[in-house]
């Protein structure tokens, strides 16, 4: 068999064998983290860096392969887990890898909101609900209540989103999936931040050359 078309198969299993493990993709991630921290006060948004939560906020697909813990109730311990080594570097004065650790909490948090996650579906229509995802720009809105009640209330509503869904196809179903994701995301982080106050002087400053061999470095 022709080599090319080997790859060409190869990739095509890995793309759908990721598909139906990830929530969202990876601008979607993005645009989360850049949506919050525009949405954060100027104090706050001054100390991060925004390069390094978009990165962080694909590493666990893309970087740490974590096909396992994208889903209440594992992804609520990844996501503490995060939160607070981000606020402990933060808190250190280590604003950058602060900043990739709050990137990369904020992904387990909001995978916990995507419908078919929830429902725990794969296949087509996983990658079909994820495609028009990226489509959409999240709008972050109040939620009230603990991170733990956050994404637990998210699994059980997204479970019966992604019924609704898939006997409508109406995409303000998706739409509202992932502003409780930015949400739920956004509320994490800025109560982290919260927390880390007051902080010690940032010793660790870098220019633009030295961040990108920053970002190499962790991944």
């Amino acid at each position: 068999m022709n080599k090319s078309i080997i790859l060409a198969i190869f990739l095509v299993s890995v793309f759908i064998n990721i598909s139906a493990v990830s929530a969202w993709d990876w601008n979607t991630h993005e645009e989360i983290v850049e949506s919050n921290y525009h949405s954060l006060p100027e104090d706050m948004q001054q100390n991060l860096n925004l390069n390094l939560m978009k990165k962080g906020s694909t590493a666990p697909d893309f970087v740490f392969f974590d096909f396992k813990y994208h889903s209440y109730p594992n992804s609520y311990e990844k996501a503490i887990y995060w939160l607070n080594k981000g606020k402990f570097y933060y808190k250190k004065g280590d604003f950058y890898y602060a900043s990739y650790c709050y990137g990369v909490a904020s992904h387990y948090i909001t995978d916990s909101f995507s419908a078919p996650h929830a429902a725990g579906v794969g296949g087509l229509q996983h990658s079909i609900y994820e495609v028009k995802g990226s489509f959409l720009k999240p709008k972050m809105i109040q939620i009230k209540g603990d991170l733990k009640s956050t994404m637990y209330n998210g699994d059980l509503n997204g479970a019966k989103s992604w019924n609704m869904w898939i006997k409508s196809k109406n995409d303000s179903l998706i739409q509202n999936d992932l502003d409780h994701a930015a949400g739920a995301s956004y509320n994490a982080l800025y109560s982290s931040l919260n927390d880390a106050y007051p902080i010690q002087k940032n010793n660790f400053q870098v220019n633009n050359n030295l961040e990108l061999v920053y970002i190499y470095l962790i991944g």
